[in-house]
């Protein structure tokens, strides 16, 4: 009598059979890790740009300034600004620089069409009024500082160093859109920069200094738009948006600026409005939502 011999392990289409489900498993687990692994990453570079943007008010409201040795300043310029900034001789000494006061940094975003990049200008003007009547007297008011670029533009290429900084947004994340609300008329502008200034003591009565301390505020810049050239555009934007507009507009009340930010990996994107709080123009609310921007 003969014994039947059941066959021992799987058949090849078993095996098949397993491999395709375990295949199918593991990249849906590869693609669930790797979309949450880029939705932290995006988070993380969200709030990375939102504590650059305080990191920097602060320097701006201690007077801090990264690029005080790379340039002189003094009050003899000419044309629509009496602030000369020029590159150091070779024989440069320390505190060449003190006829200027640095007054804020500005932001453009997006140069030259680069959704993920972000440069940082430094912003100076006169520390002492010229006074008709003998002695001069330290600036009030931002009209009397004749705020500039500390940068090159296509008007003035001949004497003004290159003083700023360059950033690029983490993990591929860019800049969708800006846009600045004004919420006394109820309208909103796209825009492409923005800047945090300090404001001037002021004059009060009697011509003495308005009480108060200076405080920083933030200023849309309605003129320059998303991806502008640097040199050729938005530095002339912004010098004429300083002294056109004088005092320049700032956020006050409910006005607000909004950055949105969309990644690059996921499809999120990411609200940092500035202002519209009761604590002032320099707070920030951070949103993430699934989507495009708004």
């Amino acid at each position: 009598m003969k014994l039947r011999m059941e066959p021992l392990g799987y058949t090849i289409v078993e095996v098949l059979i397993f491999l395709a489900v375990s295949g199918g498993l593991a990249a849906s687990a590869f693609a669930l890790i790797s979309g949450k692994q880029q939705s932290v990453e995006f988070n993380n570079a969200v709030r990375d740009f939102d504590n650059q943007l305080h990191d920097i008010a602060n320097d701006v409201a201690t007077g801090y300034f990264s690029g005080g040795g790379s340039f002189q300043c003094d009050d003899t310029g000419s044309g629509s600004s009496n602030v000369k900034i020029k590159l150091p001789g070779p024989t440069t000494e320390q505190g060449t620089s003190y006829k200027c006061i640095l007054l804020g940094r500005v932001f453009q975003f997006a140069r030259l069409g680069e959704p993920g990049s972000v440069r940082v200008y430094n912003i100076a003007g006169l520390r002492q009024f010229v006074n008709p009547t003998p002695p001069d007297r330290d600036v009030l008011t931002l009209a009397e500082a004749e705020p500039v670029v500390v940068a090159k533009s296509k008007d003035n290429t001949s004497f003004k160093p290159d003083v700023f900084d360059d950033k690029n947004l983490d993990s591929g994340v860019t800049i969708d859109k800006i846009t600045y609300l004004d919420s006394v008329t109820g309208t909103e502008y796209p825009i492409g920069a923005f800047g945090f200034l300090m404001s001037l003591p002021g004059s009060g009565s009697g011509g003495g200094l308005a009480s108060g301390s200076a405080t920083t505020q933030v200023m849309p810049i309605t003129s320059v738009e998303l991806g502008e050239d640097p040199y050729s555009e938005a530095i002339d934007d912004i010098n004429n948006a300083l002294q056109d507009s004088i005092p320049p507009p700032v956020l006050r009340g409910n006005d607000t600026i909004t950055v949105c930010l969309k990644s690059a990996g996921t499809n999120q994107h990411a609200l940092i409005k500035l202002g519209g709080q009761s604590n002032g123009p320099l707070a920030t609310v951070v949103t993430i939502d699934a989507g495009a921007c708004p």
